[in-house]
């Protein structure tokens, strides 16, 4: 049986889920209606392939002139996901994102706050689209490495 989520906010950018619908048109009904009372960043995600299958935004900057949009349509992205690690070794699962170029954004987003040796990996093919590495400047080795050993200099 399909279900369908009902998110606040962006889709890589760890959404609220206000509710689940198993009927795609009582979904869009219901992101709508909170689109209306609240504007917003608003999507609906099938919860089993974890595919984005309508979103809205509303123009809203402050003046009540057109608060809502219609539902967009958006197309199918596949999702790739974030490891902290070495491939084949010892990575650990991040984070998993829609869009290769969003997948990027956040892997580098989350190198910059907790500095280490990141990958994106494409589930459907299952090949490394990007890595990065950041050293912690004090110890001269990536932090992610340090915190799973559970050391951390000053």
């Amino acid at each position: 049986m399909d279900q369908y989520g009902i998110f606040k906010g962006l889709p890589d950018r760890m959404p609220f889920q206000l509710g689940l619908c198993p009927d795609l048109s009582r979904a869009r009904d219901l992101m709508n209606r909170m689109n209306e009372r609240i504007p917003g960043h608003y999507f609906i995600r099938h919860m089993i392939t974890k595919t984005v299958v309508a979103s809205v935004h509303s123009g809203w900057s402050g003046s009540d002139d057109n608060p809502t949009a219609s539902v967009e349509e958006v197309q199918n992205e596949p999702t790739f996901d974030i490891f902290c690690g070495v491939p084949d070794k010892d990575a650990i699962w991040y984070d998993a994102v829609e869009g290769l170029a969003n997948a990027r954004d956040r892997m580098e987003q989350i190198a910059r706050i907790i500095p280490g040796n990141y990958f994106v990996f494409s589930r459907r093919d299952h090949s490394i689209l990007a890595r990065t590495e950041t050293i912690c400047k004090a110890t001269a080795r990536p932090l992610a490495q340090r915190e799973r050993k559970g050391k951390l200099a000053g």
